[in-house]
C-alpha cells in the first residue's frame, strides 16, 4: 500500500491521481460486495492518511495549481491540454466518427485523418484524441467500439461471478485487485490517451488475462485452501520449442524497441535545445531522432517547426 501510494503521489500527474482514487473506491466497493471488507475504519484511516500526506508533501496551493488546467476554459493556457482544449479535440473526433461511422478511418490513422476535421482554433499537430474511446471509434468505427465494450462487460461480469463464489479470500483479493486496476485505467482513458502508452496497455491486457484465466484455474476444492490448480503437462520437446520461441520473441521486441527509445531521447534533448533557442543543436538532435525512427512523424514535424522559427528570429537563415 505504501509503495502504491508513494508512486501515485510522486508521479505528479493529475490524471494518475484521479485514476488512483477511482481504483481505490472501486476496490472498497468490490471488497464490500464480496464480503471481504470487514474493517471499514482501517480503510477510511488509510484514505485520510493519504490525503494528509499529499497535502503536507505538496502543499494545498500546489495541488490546486496542478489541477487548475482541468478547469481552465481557455485554449492552450498552459503547456498541458486544458479541459476546454480537450473538448475541441473531442468535437473534432466526433466529426471523424460521423464521416466514417462503421469501420472508421483505420487503426493508427488518427493523426493522418484528423487535419481534415480540425477546428480553426486548433492549429497543433495531434497524434491522439486525448480520449481513448473516441479515438477507438474514429479508427475502428462503432463496430470496434462495441466489440471493445462487450469485452470489458464480459470481463467484469466474469470477475464478479468469481468473487461471489465460495472461494478463498486470497483469490477474491487477487481478482478484485486486477479489476480495480482495469477500472482505474478505463477512468483515465476518459480524458487522455492512456491505453496508447505501451506500458499501460501491456498492464491493462495482463490484468484482464489474470481475471479471465482465474475462472478456469480456480477449483472449488483447492480454492478453500487458497491454492490454484493448473492442469498443464508439456513434453520436453514442446518445452524447449516454447523456450526458443520466447527467446526469439524477446530479442525481436528488444531490437524493435531500442531504436525508437533512443530516437525519443534525442527528440527530448532537441526540445530542450529548442526552448533555449539553440537552433543548431536542436536540429542535430531532431535529425538523429529522424534517422533512428524515420516513420515517426513527430520528428519531421519538429524539424519543420524549428526551420520556420529560424526564419522569424534570424533573417539571415532564409535557406531554412
Amino acid at each position: 500500500s505504501i509503495l502504491i501510494a508513494a508512486a501515485a503521489l510522486l508521479c505528479q500527474d493529475k490524471g494518475g491521481w484521479v485514476q488512483f482514487i477511482s481504483a481505490i473506491m472501486f476496490l472498497i466497493i468490490s471488497a464490500k460486495y464480496s464480503g471481504l471488507l470487514k474493517r471499514k475504519g482501517f480503510i477510511l484511516l488509510f484514505i485520510a492518511t493519504l490525503f494528509i500526506w499529499a497535502v503536507s508533501f505538496y502543499g494545498f496551493g500546489t495541488i490546486i495549481q496542478r489541477l487548475a488546467p482541468l478547469f481552465t476554459l481557455q485554449f492552450r493556457a498552459s503547456p498541458e491540454a486544458t479541459i476546454w482544449e480537450r473538448c475541441i479535440y473531442w468535437q473534432d473526433t466526433i466529426k471523424m466518427i460521423k464521416a466514417h461511422p462503421i469501420f472508421g478511418t483505420g487503426i493508427g490513422t488518427f493523426s493522418i485523418a484528423y487535419p481534415q476535421f480540425r477546428s480553426p482554433e486548433q492549429n497543433y499537430f495531434l497524434n491522439y484524441a486525448h480520449q481513448d474511446f473516441l479515438q477507438l471509434a474514429s479508427e475502428m468505427g462503432l463496430v470496434g467500439l462495441v466489440v471493445f465494450f462487450w469485452i470489458i462487460f464480459c470481463l467484469f461480469k466474469l470477475g464478479f461471478k468469481i468473487i461471489k463464489n465460495n472461494i478463498g479470500s486470497y483469490q477474491k483479493a487477487h481478482i478484485i485487485g486486477c479489476l480495480a486496476g482495469v477500472f482505474g485505467l478505463l477512468v483515465y482513458s476518459l480524458y487522455d490517451f492512456n491505453l496508447h502508452i505501451p506500458s499501460n496497455a501491456i498492464v491493462f491486457v495482463i490484468l484482464m488475462a489474470m481475471v479471465s484465466i482465474s475462472f478456469y484455474l480456480i477449483s472449488p476444492e483447492s480454492a478453500i485452501k487458497n491454492k490454484l490448480r493448473i492442469n498443464l503437462k508439456l513434453n520436453p520437446f514442446l518445452k524447449v520449442s516454447m523456450f526458443f520461441i520466447a527467446v526469439c520473441f524477446i530479442l525481436f521486441m528488444a531490437m524493435s524497441i531500442i531504436k525508437p527509445y533512443l530516437a525519443h531521447l534525442h527528440y527530448e534533448k532537441g526540445q530542450v535545445f529548442e526552448e533555449n533557442l539553440e537552433w543548431d543543436s536542436a536540429i542535430e538532435e531532431y535529425n538523429k531522432a529522424k534517422e533512428l525512427d524515420p516513420k515517426n512523424s513527430s520528428y519531421h514535424y519538429a524539424l519543420g517547426n524549428i526551420y520556420t522559427a529560424r526564419t522569424h528570429f534570424d533573417f539571415l537563415d532564409k535557406d531554412y
